[in-house]
């Protein structure tokens, strides 16, 4: 079982952070290079998001569900599949959404909608809410990387030295235990408590 704190740990920790900052500048310019029509986008994302009405801690709520405790438990799910990097395809589609969200001010050009607003209403807490993420994935490498080794082992004459599946998921769940679940935390108490006073 691997250390928490090993330096594969916080090596793989870091590429999927670095991953994830490089998908949402290549975003960005992809959109930025294309200029589409986001009308209709931004009234179907403004009358689809979270009702300003809600009070903070209905928001925290929601945050803690989803970020928390939904999200991770979905990449432990993809990372069971025997397919490679699967279990990152919520930070790759929550890197898209960022660097959309970042070109908007550029494809409205208004007053109404600054780059200093979307700055402030994401990147404080985006930056601990995806060290989480990332740090759920570091941990799943090594889980999907033993059960794809398992069948594939199943395939070799000359067997290629495995790790504990069982094993890599005790060592998930104290990782998530021990520092995804309170860095998540962490980040929806920003995002509904902190952020809001600044928009």
């Amino acid at each position: 079982m691997e250390k928490l704190f090993s330096k594969d740990m916080i090596r793989r920790t870091i590429y999927f952070f670095l991953l994830s900052i490089a998908m949402i500048i290549a975003t960005f310019l992809c959109v930025a290079l294309i200029s589409p029509d986001f009308d209709s986008l931004f009234n179907t994302l403004e009358s689809s998001s979270t009702d300003r009405d809600s009070n903070s801690w209905e928001r925290f709520m929601a945050y803690v569900v989803n970020n928390s405790v939904y999200v991770p438990m979905q990449m432990l799910i993809f990372a069971l599949i025997p397919i490679p990097f699967l279990y990152v395809i919520n930070i790759a589609m929550t890197s898209f959404s960022v660097g959309l969200a970042l070109y908007l001010p550029m494809a409205f050009a208004n007053e109404e909608l600054l780059f200093s607003d979307i700055l402030i209403g994401i990147v404080p807490h985006f930056m601990f809410e995806f060290l989480g993420f990332c740090i759920a994935a570091a941990l799943l490498y090594k889980l999907n990387k033993s059960i794809i080794r398992s069948i594939t082992n199943l395939f070799r004459n000359k067997k290629k030295e495995n790790s504990s599946i069982l094993g890599n998921v005790k060592n998930f769940f104290i990782g998530y235990f021990v520092l995804v679940f309170p860095v998540l935390i962490f980040a929806a108490v920003i995002e509904a408590f902190i952020t809001p006073l600044f928009l």
